[in-house]
């Protein structure tokens, strides 16, 4: 049984209309090509969920074992990283604007490197933009019917003014985002002398089994395939996936390329993984341990931070927490009568407004599309995520249970401080680790104590089984397959029920229009399938 947060009163999907279905069932024969390396098991982790229970601080290790791996594995490519790095300064050079976009966490990295590149090189601050799939708004809450969007990244790419002579960077950890590879051929048709970038982590020979027109094997665009290996939890392309091109984006957006370039690069990436190996990972689960007991006791945590870079990171972390686990997001504060309170939240320190938060965030009002039919899409909708120190979030004034503060601290500029404070009737924990000067780097330690934290915590709370994510949230065509195939398997090697596809894909269509915060969609769907066969 499960020990989270009980948040079974509301739903947390709409209904599936019929021109959804139809879609989905045009695209899904790729879907039934189960080859993608970001889709399958890593066998480091098979016991992932029961490790978490039993032996958190083994679970830390593997964790960053499999982080290594990954980096590791980025050495394969510091020749295609070095022929970014050339396009991208030869681009700001020519005085022309890099687009880097995505969605869902490769967006939120887009914004996260546009923030970056700003604070290395203030003086072009401006020839890079990051687009994410619905605007900024997206960095705390996803925006469904985007990512299978093919026309919408096009449509975004033109409002943030893009030009014929600019360069489009499309970062899909799967290859495979309608939003973002439509953007990326788009960009072809308009100069065929700028060749624009598709950085995927997959192998192109699996997108092309899976889809023989994939926009691969276009002569205009360039490709940097990242394969780094399968995520230590299975599908969950925000940890090694996203790591491995938060490296290679970084090190071309933040270093101008030098003579010695692919082993300058080779040199930076040996320097990241000997800072990974070298941070004490296991002495975080202290602070991990009393963070899932809180959530358990159906409690509340708010993340305070003073530093934008550590927000930043803090707010992707908590904000894929929601469709991995299916947890309830961020809630509005202009409409918390029909919002479900998150388990999380995040406080900018020193801030006392929700604008104040968004421009120390990302230096800059946020990014709001404003588009007819999606009120997601404005600036009232994303100021009602109050993410300062005075927000009614911050107070707790309207939560159902107690809130706790853990505060995620730069100290002096060198030093990450993380406090966890349940007394006098509870716990303390505090981690303590010197910074690299680096900035890139910084980033990367925030990231990986962030994904091991948020990811080990959940399992000992059971979102997930071995390194199955059962706990999704179908919310994009990418998860509704999951959602099937996790559902088929299970069925198959757990109780000797064979069902083809379509039979348990009409099950989960159905299923999704009562999914319930908290709930398991694939728990959900073979407890009807075996209660069928009784």
């Amino acid at each position: 049984m499960r020990k989270g947060v009980n948040y079974a009163d509301r739903r947390m999907t709409t209904k599936l209309t019929q021109q959804d279905i139809h879609e989905f069932w045009q695209q899904h024969s790729r879907f039934l090509k189960t080859n993608l390396v970001t889709e399958s098991a890593n066998p480091l982790t098979a016991n992932l969920s029961t490790i978490c229970k039993t032996d958190l601080a083994k679970a830390f290790a593997i964790f960053k074992q499999v982080e290594l791996n990954a980096i590791m594995a980025l050495t394969n490519y510091t020749h295609q990283i070095a022929a970014l790095q050339q396009d991208i300064w030869q681009t700001i050079h020519n005085g022309h604007t890099i687009y880097l976009i995505g969605c869902g966490s490769s967006g939120r990295l887009a914004i996260l490197l546009t923030r970056l590149y700003r604070l290395y090189n203030p003086q072009t601050s401006l020839q890079v933009i990051g687009i994410n799939s619905g605007g900024d708004v997206a960095l705390v809450k996803s925006i469904e019917q985007f990512e299978d969007n093919p026309n919408f990244g096009i449509k975004q790419l033109l409002q943030q003014k893009y030009t014929k002579n600019d360069l489009v960077i499309g970062l899909t950890a799967s290859g495979e985002s309608p939003f973002i590879t439509k953007a990326v051929e788009y960009a072809t048709h308009t100069n065929p002398g700028i060749q624009p970038w598709l950085v995927f982590n997959n192998p192109a020979t699996s997108l092309l089994e899976r889809n023989p027109q994939h926009i691969i094997n276009n002569p205009h665009i360039k490709l940097l395939a990242l394969d780094v290996g399968s995520m230590a939890l299975t599908g969950s392309t925000r940890l090694q996936a996203t790591t491995a091109m938060q490296i290679a984006l970084g090190i071309a957006l933040c270093n101008k390329p030098n003579p010695h370039n692919n082993s300058s690069i080779c040199r930076q990436i040996g320097q990241i993984y000997q800072l990974i190996q070298a941070i004490p990972l296991t002495k975080l689960s202290g602070i991990t341990a009393l963070e899932k007991n809180i959530v358990a006791q159906q409690k509340f945590i708010l993340y305070q931070t003073n530093d934008a870079v550590l927000g930043l990171s803090l707010l992707a972390d908590t904000t894929e927490r929601a469709p991995t686990f299916n947890l309830p997001p961020f809630e509005n504060m202009n409409s918390l009568s029909y919002s479900q309170p998150s388990p999380f939240y995040i406080s900018m320190l020193n801030t006392s407004s929700a604008n104040d938060a968004w421009q120390i965030l990302l230096a800059q009002p946020p990014i709001c599309l404003n588009w007819v039919n999606y009120p997601e899409t404005t600036a009232q909708y994303i100021n009602g995520f109050d993410l300062s120190a005075t927000s009614k979030r911050s107070s707790g004034v309207y939560l159902p249970n107690q809130q706790y503060g853990a505060s995620w601290l730069l100290i002096q500029n060198k030093q990450l401080q993380i406090n966890l404070d349940i007394s006098p009737n509870g716990n303390k924990e505090q981690f303590n680790l010197l910074l690299p000067d680096e900035l890139l780097q910084r980033t990367l330690v925030y990231k990986l104590l962030l994904n091991s934290h948020s990811t080990l915590m959940m399992g000992a709370l059971d979102y997930f089984e071995g390194n199955m994510m059962l706990s999704l949230n179908p919310s994009n065509f990418k998860l509704i397959d999951r959602a099937i195939r996790y559902s088929q398997f299970i069925l198959k090697q757990q109780h000797n029920i064979t069902l083809d596809y379509n039979i348990i894909a009409e099950t989960v269509f159905k299923q999704i229009q009562y999914l319930k915060a908290g709930e398991s969609i694939v728990k959900k769907v073979t407890a009807l399938h075996i209660d069928n066969y009784r």
